[in-house]
């Protein structure tokens, strides 16, 4: 097996973050292209999350934004030119991001498909190939390979297509995005959702604690990324989708990250939580503590990690509903800002301290800023996504 970028001598966290999400909405059906807002309507179908978000996160200590987007909107034509305009909104994140001092992941929201109506395509088809995955990913290279602080997630969530095509689109893209002349850190998802409690199994083909290990990066610079959210109810809802607010237990988390933990560290190799979500109960709020408790006591293979999810049309602007995995800060029914959401408010130890008194002012006008772009966020139109699937995670 090829080394793909080793496990670390050194002990520390480098990443902690949020997904910030919005830019991956207008998705429907994994099986019915037509009912899918692809490319879509920008303001409508879906958005990029403005700059108060960027604020509002980093002030709290987080230094890492994973953005998911989709393929159909960023290359409208299988091989085609990216589209400047969507081009222009991931580089205004890019930037934005940079003069913060923070990081962005880039993710390719798309469960292995291409789903713009009329036809649904799966990767490892002669409708969507290698070679058209490595299309996108030459010129997403090439426009961020002078990036230092951008990543690349490659693929969100694979599914429903074999562990081996997984393996093979992967190394198509890793070859290409090299050959583009990017250095850059490259997260790699797994087969079945990529979650970290089913990485050793099979309900999905060859697991993938075995077939990733044919994953070939020719710049040394790879981690594989997995997802991890926390009900389960047997029976009824076993496949930790992140859809209930059935906290199985105040570990489970970090329960389900063992194993997919010891196969790092046993192939030398580095992993990155790309999603961690967690309902806002108390026992969800301790599910949360723990699962980045685990990850930040075995920093010698993780890198880092991004909780689900913060961004805009998740939540009514009037604080009158709150997705289930909202990490958006508290607003009341005037749209005024009471406080940070439980899961985040559990996580100062591993974030920045709290500023000293002098400074005290200039937050108050931060404040104020991110308060006033707050509420001029347009609310959606149109539902969110139905973000998590059946079968895995």
């Amino acid at each position: 097996m090829a080394v793909l970028g080793m496990a670390r001598s050194h002990a520390e966290i480098d990443y902690r973050g949020v997904n910030l999400s919005a830019a991956d909405f207008g998705y429907y059906s994994p099986t019915d292209a037509t009912a899918n807002h692809l490319p879509g309507v920008y303001g409508t179908d879906y958005a990029y999350p403005n700059d108060s978000y960027f604020d509002y996160f980093h002030g709290l200590g987080m230094n890492t934004f994973r953005i998911p987007f989709r393929w159909e909107r960023i290359q409208p034509a299988l091989d085609g030119a990216l589209d400047p305009t969507e081009l222009a909104r991931l580089r205004h994140v890019v930037d934005y991001a940079a003069s913060l001092g923070a990081n962005v992941i880039l993710d390719v929201h798309n469960y292995a498909r291409y789903s713009a109506s009329p036809e649904m395509k799966m990767l490892g088809t002669p409708a969507l190939t290698d070679a058209d995955f490595a299309n996108l990913w030459t010129q997403l290279g090439a426009n961020f390979a002078g990036d230092g602080n951008v990543i690349f997630d490659l693929m969100n969530e694979p599914s429903d297509v074999t562990t081996e095509t997984v393996v093979s689109f992967t190394n198509s893209a890793l070859s290409a995005i090299r050959s583009a002349g990017a250095t850059n850190l490259v997260l790699v998802e797994g087969n079945g959702y990529s979650g970290g409690h089913s990485w050793e199994q099979n309900w999905y083909g060859t697991p993938n604690s075995i077939a990733m290990l044919n994953v070939v990066d020719p710049g040394h610079n790879m981690a594989f990324e997995v997802h991890q959210y926390v009900d389960n109810n047997p029976g009824v809802d076993s496949d930790y989708s992140g859809t209930t607010d059935n906290v199985e237990s105040a570990t489970i988390a970090a329960d389900k990250l063992m194993g997919f933990t010891d196969w790092l560290r046993s192939n030398n190799l580095r992993g990155f939580l790309g999603e961690l979500g967690t309902p806002a109960s108390e026992l969800g709020v301790e599910a949360m503590y723990n699962g980045v408790n685990f990850v930040e006591n075995n920093a010698d293979v993780w890198m880092g990690w991004t909780l689900w999810s913060g961004g805009p049309w998740w939540d009514a602007p009037d604080g009158s509903s709150r997705y289930l995995l909202s990490l958006n800060p508290v607003v009341d029914s005037e749209g005024n800002i009471v406080g940070n959401a439980p899961q985040i408010d559990a996580l100062s130890q591993f974030l920045n301290p709290v500023p000293e008194p002098s400074t005290w002012l200039l937050c108050a006008v931060g404040g104020l800023v991110f308060l006033l772009r707050w509420r001029n966020l347009a609310p959606s139109t149109v539902a969110p996504s139905a973000r998590r699937k059946s079968g895995g995670n």
